[in-house]
């Protein structure tokens, strides 16, 4: 393999020292949050326990089962079992959120290929245990910089002449100009076979870039790919129609070396095929079905046993993750989803999402690619670039007619629309190369399209870091941890100190008057009933502070306003006539 490092001058100092920030960025942004999981220690994160049942020779978890769980009538039942699996953050009793219970046992749902590849190396070599956040920071780290390798190679050998700029640009969009930084903000169990799946197909198109440019044997090439794409289904199985690029780089270079057509094949095939065989083995072994996962027996907030894929989810998916408008254009960083098509039949609430060609408008630049490819006329240059648009189909058209609109599952396709959309600057530069003027305006234009795109993407992780800090603040409130509460309250309104949000005030408040700052909770109680003055419960909570305040007139006055809106209400009038007792 030739090109393996990129030559130290000027400009690759700048673009390293770009990738250190993105890099810093992405630790800070993942570690920044506790798990949701409600993980004190690293040793009980749920890959963790996973390779603890590997150390002592099983496939399940080694976390005991509460046995009120295995006794009831239908433990996979989030109406009967929600007790078990626990609330966000809630540290005890041990969440089994997510998890697969088949006979009596835990099973992690989630990919195996993580626990192989990272968890238990480093344990076995450390002795110490990888956090989730930890690990997904690793993961697309190392997706950002293959990413960068990549797309480095390709404009090493397609387009020497495109300025050191548009490359710079590009690896400011494959590190922040997609979904991932955005995902980083909730980095746990979820996010890890997302982005070890994300950098495995990196590699793999790293893979198959050598083998399309090898001239006579590129079967180490095709081994690698191949196993990069299996591991890549390991990690998450809905990668698997990503195989059809392996098929498509071995069907373009045997037009290329027609001789050893057999051998070559069975490189391509029996390391794909290996994996694939161990993963059907794993999965029997553990639920005596090849094709079960785990997702059928999941300890779930909807019951798993349902069909998930369905064609009528497609247009109202495409239009969250692709066309949607920005979320920071809401008045509120609380997100909105008012301008989406109608909740389909059967499909889950939609959770946030960030869309890839208006919220990160510059992988539309991925749309020149066709103009590229007429301008190089490279046969290889467009079996690679063919290569790279079966995987962004292939990993966009499961998560399209999936019953579920999730942020996270952009991290599937994303990565590789923007690289796409990186490689199309760079030949768009060049194509310019003698037109100063339109060589200047597309350049800017890109720019202007980056800056957009990043600035849009870190307003969205601020959005998502304030709603995980609200609903943090909720569970610690239910906890009676009204001091840690209050931290995570704060931390939002630092955050967004123009958050408008009645629910948000409210929570905010009980946790003020909880550690007895009453004032400030009457001003939270006061502000709520502004933003939603029919949320009567709010008026009770307004009615106890001024109580403790002494204030007893204000606080019937404040009554009799809750019952004007509605006469029955009991709790105002039993606190009547408490006040009116006393």
């Amino acid at each position: 393999m030739k090109h393996l490092f990129i030559k130290y001058n000027k400009d690759s100092f700048i673009l390293f020292l770009a990738l250190a920030l993105i890099v810093t960025l992405y630790a800070v942004l993942a570690c920044s949050l506790p798990s949701e999981l409600g993980n004190k220690e690293a040793g009980d994160a749920y890959y963790n326990l996973l390779i603890k049942g590997f150390a002592k020779g099983h496939l399940y978890l080694d976390q005991p089962i509460p046995e009120g769980l295995l006794a009831l009538k239908d433990p996979y039942d989030p109406t009967l079992n929600g007790t078990y699996q626990g609330v966000n953050y809630q540290t005890t009793p041990p969440r089994l959120h997510d998890l697969s219970l088949y006979r009596g046992k835990l099973y992690l749902y989630f990919g195996v290929v993580p626990a192989v590849i990272l968890f238990l190396p480093f344990h076995a070599v450390t002795g110490l245990y990888l956090s989730h956040a930890q690990a997904v920071t690793i993961f697309a780290t190392l997706t950002l910089l293959s990413d960068v390798w990549l797309l480095y190679l390709i404009r090493r050998k397609y387009f020497p002449n495109s300025s050191s700029y548009i490359l710079l640009l590009g690896a400011l969009a494959l590190g922040l100009a997609n979904a991932i930084p955005i995902i980083l903000v909730r980095s746990d169990v979820w996010e890890i076979p997302i982005t070890c799946g994300a950098m495995c197909i990196v590699l793999a198109l790293i893979s198959s870039f050598y083998a399309l440019e090898a001239s006579v044997d590129s079967r180490l090439e095709i081994i690698l790919s191949s196993t990069a794409f299996g591991l890549a289904i390991g990690s998450r199985p809905n990668l698997i129609l990503c195989s059809l690029a392996l098929i498509f780089t071995f069907t373009a270079y045997r037009r290329r070396n027609d001789s050893k057509i057999l051998s070559y094949l069975i490189y391509a095939l029996v390391p794909l095929f290996c994996i694939i065989g161990l993963l059907l083995t794993y999965n029997y072994v553990r639920f005596d079905n090849s094709l079960e996962f785990g997702q059928h027996y999941q300890l779930a907030g909807d019951r798993q046993d349902n069909t998930h894929f369905n064609l009528s989810y497609f247009w109202y998916n495409f239009n969250a993750y692709f066309l949607s408008v920005p979320q920071f254009l809401n008045k509120t960083y609380f997100f909105s989803l008012w301008h989406l098509p109608a909740l389909p039949v059967n499909h889950a609430v939609a959770e946030n999402y960030a869309s890839l060609l208006v919220s990160m408008p510059f992988t539309c630049t991925g749309l020149l690619l066709p103009v590229v490819i007429w301008y190089k006329r490279d046969v290889s240059f467009a079996n690679l670039v063919t290569t790279l648009l079966i995987v962004c189909c292939c990993t966009a058209l499961p998560t399209l007619f999936f019953y579920g609109t999730c942020l996270r599952y952009e991290g599937d396709f994303s990565p590789y629309i923007t690289l796409a959309a990186s490689i199309a600057a760079l030949g768009i530069d060049c194509i310019l190369i003698k037109q100063s003027i339109a060589r200047i305006s597309a350049t800017l234009g890109m720019s202007l399209l980056l800056f957009f795109s990043i600035y849009s993407n870190l307003v969205s992780a601020v959005q998502w870091h304030t709603q995980i800090d609200f609903v943090l603040g909720q569970s610690l409130v239910t906890q009676e941890k009204y001091a840690d509460a209050k931290v995570r309250f704060d931390e939002a309104l630092r955050l967004n100190p123009a958050i408008e949000n009645a629910f948000f005030d409210n929570s905010y408040g009980v946790c003020l008057f909880c550690v007895g700052d009453f004032k400030a909770a009457e001003l939270q109680f006061t502000k709520a009933i502004i933003l939603d003055p029919k949320q009567l419960p709010i008026y009770i909570n307004l009615a106890h502070v001024l109580i403790k305040e002494g204030e007893i007139e204000a606080t019937r006055r404040l009554l009799h306003k809750a019952l004007q809106i509605d006469p029955v209400f009991i709790p105002a009038k039993n606190l009547l006539q408490s006040l009116d007792g006393s």
